[in-house]
């Protein structure tokens, strides 16, 4: 049985002519939408996750001028990296940073290093597959596992929440290996 979802050409079969590879049809904003460990299907799949995150950053996106304009913060921005769409010097990172679907939500910027000595961004990615491969279980499994990881561990982040033991390995995976 055939993929529903056409399938980009690898590195190493970049000279075959099977399929079709998007760089024609898109120009290379394609990169955007998919990457090498991510797919248009899961990034669709996350999408309901991903329109939350985009309302949770974009409020914080507008509280953060004020904040800026006071003296308190940086600058709030938006670019896309890490599989994401990034909100960055947002009031409403959390700690560190939060990733709904396809949207990091980060209180500084995705070069800096995070508690787990991983760079935030590169922190945060992992995250971002989850959300592709659970969809709308992702917040669900994100919410279990931290009320684990706190029950057991005393802290969000501990080895018992599942959602975060790949994320802090070196390098950070979606999940453990």
């Amino acid at each position: 049985m055939g993929a529903l979802v056409p399938q980009w050409p690898q590195e190493d079969e970049a000279e075959t002519t099977q399929g079709w590879h998007p760089d024609g049809l898109l120009g290379g904003a394609h990169e955007l939408i998919t990457d090498q460990k991510g797919s248009v299907a899961g990034k669709i799949w996350n999408a309901p996750n991903s329109l939350i995150g985009l309302g949770l950053g974009s409020l914080g996106y507008l509280a953060g001028w004020p904040i800026h304009w006071l003296g308190s913060q940086e600058a709030p921005g938006i670019t896309a990296g890490n599989n994401a769409v990034q909100f960055t010097n947002n009031p409403f990172g959390g700690v560190g940073a939060v990733t709904l679907g396809n949207v990091q939500v980060i209180n500084g910027e995705p070069t800096d290093l995070g508690s787990d000595e991983n760079l935030v961004g590169e922190h945060e990615e992992p995250h971002t597959y989850q959300g592709e491969q659970l969809g709308p279980f992702y917040l669900p499994s994100n919410i279990f596992g931290g009320l684990a990881g706190l029950l057991i561990d005393g802290r969000w982040h501990g080895p018992h929440n599942w959602n975060e033991v790949g994320p802090q390995q070196h390098p950070p995976a979606p999940w453990p290996k």
